[in-house]
């Protein structure tokens, strides 16, 4: 067993079982109730289970000597060992179902996303934006999935022999569907920009949820790297190693950051240990000062987070009155005094 190839496979599973997890907790913890996009990303974490399962029984009990399918279908080829050609179209099986999910999974991901951003931005024309990006990506899906499914006719050639059946450029379609999703995904990731930049709000605000909308762009980063090492260039096949290793990061990052915008307790709680700590080193500061300065003099020492202990009274808001004005409400980690007003939420702005 490779467990060189295996392990990457299992923390990134876990990565999102973890993530997933957090995320319907935090949605429990608030009392927000469950949407469209949550069930979605559900789906992605089972689809995206699915797929490894296949791709570690491939490894398992297949075999593996060729850095690509090609070399992989001339062992087959030579191959006289009934045992070893039974184990290497083990593994190429396995690869076609794994990679065959693994479309469905990122295409899920988009879907989860971009109906999170629907209940956030309920202006007419961002809420026309994203239906525009939804179809976008259900024609990508639909295109890269059917493309895939008969890229070798007959279908079994694809783990038998490549050479018993007409079949496109495996590298080619790799590379062209790699490209368009990263363009797919630039613009989900600049749409809340947009609407975020418009909002009628301090910029404190603004620059607080453009922060978390940007770390997205991880999951961008990811992608183009799994592009760039999967692509084989003048090849016919891509580079099984790195499409492996770089699908499940892309994959995983993706869950990652899909939840993010929804941890607020999460963010809450490691605000407070941050303002709790700040709060220790600056009484300590002050301390040892005093204690070196030697006065006898009684003093009253104020401290940054007096204002805080003492419970002052966040300043009277209005309740927000839309659910978009609510979902923007919840993606803020800081106190009520630091929440848009109600007219925050309203623009006459595109989007």
């Amino acid at each position: 067993m490779n467990v060189g190839r295996i392990t990457p496979l299992i923390v990134c599973n876990v990565i999102s079982i973890v993530a997933v997890a957090l995320r319907f907790w935090c949605k429990y913890t608030l009392k927000a109730g469950f949407h469209g996009d949550d069930l979605w990303i559900l789906i992605t974490l089972l689809s995206f289970i699915g797929g490894e399962i296949a791709l570690v029984w491939g490894i398992i009990h297949g075999s593996r000597d060729g850095a690509t399918i090609g070399e992989i279908n001339e062992q087959l080829q030579v191959a006289d060992d009934p045992e070893l050609r039974r184990s290497l179209e083990t593994f190429l099986r396995s690869i076609f179902v794994a990679l065959t999910i693994s479309f469905f999974v990122v295409y899920a991901i988009k879907i989860a996303i971009l109906l999170l951003y629907r209940r956030i931005f309920s202006t007419p024309r961002y809420q026309l934006a994203s239906n525009i990006l939804i179809g976008i990506s259900t024609a990508w899906f639909i295109g890269v999935e059917v493309t895939n499914l008969v890229h070798c006719r007959p279908i079994e050639s694809f783990w038998t022999n490549y050479e018993d059946g007409e079949c496109l450029n495996f590298n080619l379609l790799f590379l062209i569907a790699g490209v368009v999703e990263i363009v797919i995904d630039v613009c989900i990731i600049i749409l809340p920009m947009i609407g975020t930049y418009f909002l009628q709000t301090n910029h404190r605000t603004k620059l607080l949820v453009s922060g978390i909308f940007l770390l997205g762009w991880f999951s961008i980063i990811t992608n183009i790297l799994r592009v760039y090492y999967t692509y084989q260039p003048e090849g016919r096949f891509v580079d099984l190693a790195g499409s492996e290793l770089w699908t499940v990061i892309h994959i995983a990052s993706a869950v990652l950051c899909a939840s993010l915008p929804v941890y607020k307790p999460i963010r809450k709680s490691l605000s407070a240990a941050t303002q709790s700590l700040q709060y220790f080193f600056s009484s300590s500061r002050q301390y040892m000062s005093s204690r070196s300065a030697k006065s006898s003099r009684v003093t009253t020492e104020v401290y940054p987070m007096d204002s805080v202990r003492a419970g002052s009274p966040p300043p009277t808001l209005r309740k927000p009155v839309t659910r978009s004005q609510e979902s923007m409400r919840d993606l803020l980690q800081t106190g009520p005094q630091d929440e848009p007003r109600t007219s925050d939420y309203e623009t006459n702005r595109p989007l």
